[in-house]
C-alpha cells in the first residue's frame, strides 16, 4: 500500500505539537491537532515550490487543512507545479511520518521533513504521499467500522514504505482521543487491524538498522495492573507475555527509555521492579533479573542519552546504563511532600524540577506549591540547590510567575517562567541558568500565551535519546507580533520575521516540529469580529527573515 519513491520526533516526545511533548526516536509521530474555527496546517516534504517561497531542492508536495464552522473541511495539497489538489476529510487531526535514516554502525537516527500524512477521509481511513512531485490521490486504508480519528502515525521500516496508525473510534455518538485500534499498512498493500481490548501500545522498538523489533504493549493482568507483552509486526495474533507473570500485578507499566549506550536495550517498571527489555531482529525479551525495587510508588521521571537513563526514585536519583543501575544520590530538602516532576540533562549534570502536589482543598483557580530546581553531578555526588519558588496565586489579580524546567543546553538549564496578566496577551521569561550554580542570565521576555516555545532539534541524535539538547528555541516576541529565534545557550535573539498587526492572537498556534535546516509550518490563529479565522506561515530555523505566508483563510 506505501510504495516507493523512498522517502519520517514528537518526537517524542520529545519535540512539541500543539503543547503535546512527543518522543524523539523509535519511530516518532507527530500529530497535527486542530483548534478552534478555520483550521489550516501546512506539512511540508522535502524540495521546492514552484511559486516562489524560497526552499530549495527537488520534489515537495505540501498539505493544508482548511475549514470553518459553516464550510467543509478540505486537504489542500499543493505540488510542484502550483497546482492544488483538495480532497474531503471528516476530521481536522491529522497525522504524519517524518524521513529517517538510520545508521547502525553509530547507533545514529537522522531525521528529515514530513514524507506522509495520513487523515480520516470520506472513505474511512486515507494516506497521502507528499514525496515527489507527481499528483497522487490518497490511499484508501479501509480502516475498521466507527473509527473517526488517526491519534499517530508511526514508521514500521528504515524506509518509510509500512506504518502503523493508532485510531481512535466514536463512543456515545462523539469522536474522543482514547485508543481503539492499531492499524499496520504493510509495503505490499496488507492491512492488519488490532482492536485494542484490555491493552495498550507503548510503542514500536527499533533496532539499528530501523526495522521493528516488534510492538511493545501492555495489558491488563492479574490484579487488574498491567504487564508487559508484545506483538509481532503485520500480525493480528493476540500479544505475547514477555517473562513470568507474578500472580498478582498492583501498577500500571512504566516505560523509562531505551538505553542509546547499547543497541537493543530499554528499561522497564514493572511491579515495583526495573527490569531489562532485549531486543534483536523481531524478537523481545525480558531479563528475569531485578536492576532495581522501588520504594516510592510515585511515577518515575527519567532521561536518557548516550551515557544511559536517568530515572527517580521518589526523591532518589539513579541511572541505568548497560544494564547495571548506580545510585547517584537523593534529592530535596526540609520541604514536605516533595516529588520529582521532570529531569533534563546538561553535558555534566542532571537537573531536577522537584514540586509539592497540587492542592484539592483550594477555591476554584487557586494554585499552592512549592517548585524547587536542584541538579547532580552525572557521576553523583549532592545535589546543588539552583531555585527554588513558592507559588500561591489565591487572591493575587492577574496571578503570579510559575517556574517550569525547560531544557538542557551545553552546561546550562533553561526555565520557563509564565503568567497571566491584565493585559490583552501573558508574557513570560526565559531564563538561563548554569547547572552548577545559582545566577541566572538576564531574563528574555516572551508571548507565553500563544502555545508557542518550539525548540529546534538537531537533525542526528544517538538512537534512543530521550534527552536531546536543542541548539535554539522559537517564540513569539513579547508583543505577539514578531517570530523569534533563541539561540542555546545564551538565549541572544535573532528575528525571523514580523507578522502584521492586524493580527491579533488569541488562540494557540500549532507548528511541525522544528529540526535544524527543515522548514517549519506553523497555523497561526487571528482575531476577526465575524469570525475565527487562521493563517498558516512558514519559516526555516536559523535564516533570517524567513517567516512567510503561506495560505491565508
Amino acid at each position: 500500500m506505501i510504495k516507493p519513491p523512498q522517502p519520517p520526533a514528537d518526537v517524542p516526545s520529545s519535540p512539541q505539537i500543539s503543547g503535546v511533548e512527543m518522543p524523539l526516536a523509535n519511530g516518532a509521530s507527530r500529530h497535527v491537532l486542530p483548534v478552534l474555527g478555520l483550521s489550516l496546517i501546512l506539512l511540508s516534504g522535502c524540495g521546492s515550490e514552484s511559486e516562489g517561497d524560497g526552499v530549495e531542492g527537488s520534489g515537495v508536495r505540501q498539505a493544508a487543512l482548511a475549514g470553518s464552522s459553516n464550510v467543509a473541511y478540505q486537504l489542500l495539497v499543493r505540488n510542484d507545479d502550483g497546482i492544488v489538489n483538495a480532497y474531503a476529510v471528516s476530521d481536522t487531526t491529522l497525522a504524519s511520518i517524518p524521513a529517517e535514516h538510520y545508521d547502525a554502525s553509530a547507533n545514529t537516527l537522522t531525521r528529515g521533513a514530513d514524507q506522509w500524512v495520513f487523515f480520516m477521509g470520506s472513505s474511512g481511513v486515507q494516506g497521502l504521499d507528499l514525496r515527489g512531485k507527481t499528483h497522487q490521490s490518497p490511499m484508501a486504508l479501509n480502516g475498521p467500522g466507527g473509527a473517526c480519528r488517526v491519534l499517530a502515525a508511526t514508521s514500521l521500516d528504515s524506509s518509510g514504505n509500512s506504518a502503523l496508525l493508532t485510531l481512535a473510534s466514536l463512543q456515545d455518538g462523539s469522536c474522543g482521543s482514547t485508543p481503539s485500534h492499531l492499524l499496520q499498512v504493510g509495503a505490499n498493500g496488507a492491512v492488519v487491524t488490532i482492536a485494542l481490548v484490555n491493552e495498550r501500545l507503548i510503542q514500536p522498538v527499533k533496532n539499528a538498522d530501523g526495522g521493528v523489533a516488534g510492538l511493545l504493549m501492555a495489558v491488563k493482568v492479574n490484579g487488574g495492573g498491567e504487564w508487559v507483552a508484545w506483538r509481532a509486526v503485520g500480525s493480528s495474533a493476540a500479544p505475547t507475555l514477555l517473562g513470568e507473570v507474578p500472580a498478582s500485578v498492583s501498577t500500571s507499566v512504566e516505560w523509562l527509555g531505551q538505553d542509546a549506550s547499547q543497541p537493543g536495550l530499554g528499561y522497564l517498571k514493572l511491579n515495583g521492579q526495573l527490569r531489562s527489555l532485549r531486543w534483536s531482529g523481531q524478537q523481545l525479551s525480558l531479563d528475569t533479573a531485578v536492576l532495581h525495587s522501588f520504594a516510592s510508588s510515585d511515577a518515575s521521571a527519567f532521561a536518557g542519552d548516550a551515557q544511559g537513563v536517568y530515572f527517580s526514585d521518589g526523591l532518589s536519583l539513579l541511572r541505568a546504563r548497560a544494564g547495571v543501575v548506580a545510585a547517584l544520590g537523593t534529592l530535596g530538602d526540609d520541604t514536605a511532600d516533595l516529588g520529582v516532576e521532570k529531569l533534563v540533562l546538561t553535558t555534566q549534570r542532571v537537573a531536577a524540577m522537584l514540586t509539592t502536589p497540587a492542592r484539592t482543598d483550594l477555591p476554584l483557580g487557586c494554585v499552592n506549591h512549592t517548585r524547587l530546581l536542584q541538579s547532580l553531578g552525572r557521576a553523583g555526588g549532592s545535589p546543588v540547590s539552583l531555585r527554588k519558588e513558592a507559588v500561591d496565586t489565591c487572591g493575587v489579580v492577574g496571578g503570579v510567575p510559575t517556574m517550569f524546567l525547560g531544557w538542557g543546553s551545553g552546561d546550562q538549564i533553561v526555565l520557563k517562567q509564565s503568567w497571566t496578566n491584565t493585559t490583552s496577551h501573558s508574557s513570560g521569561h526565559l531564563l538561563a541558568v548554569q547547572s552548577d550554580a545559582q545566577a541566572p542570565t538576564s531574563p528574555v521576555t516572551f508571548d507565553s500565551s500563544r502555545n508557542l516555545l518550539l525548540p529546534v532539534l538537531p537533525a542526528t541524535i544517538a538512537h534512543g535519546s530521550t534527552a536531546v539538547q536543542p541548539s535554539a528555541l522559537i517564540a513569539f516576541d513579547s508583543n505577539a507580533q514578531a517570530l523569534v529565534q533563541l539561540s542555546l545557550p545564551g538565549l541572544v535573539s535573532q528575528s525571523l520575521g514580523a507578522l502584521p498587526r492586524s493580527t491579533s492572537f488569541n488562540n494557540e498556534t500549532s507548528c511541525t516540529q522544528a529540526i535544524a535546516q527543515v522548514p517549519v509550518a506553523c497555523t497561526v490563529p487571528m482575531f476577526q469580529l465575524d469570525s475565527d479565522a487562521q493563517e498558516a506561515w512558514r519559516f526555516t530555523p536559523g535564516q533570517n527573515s524567513s517567516l512567510q505566508q503561506i495560505v491565508a483563510r
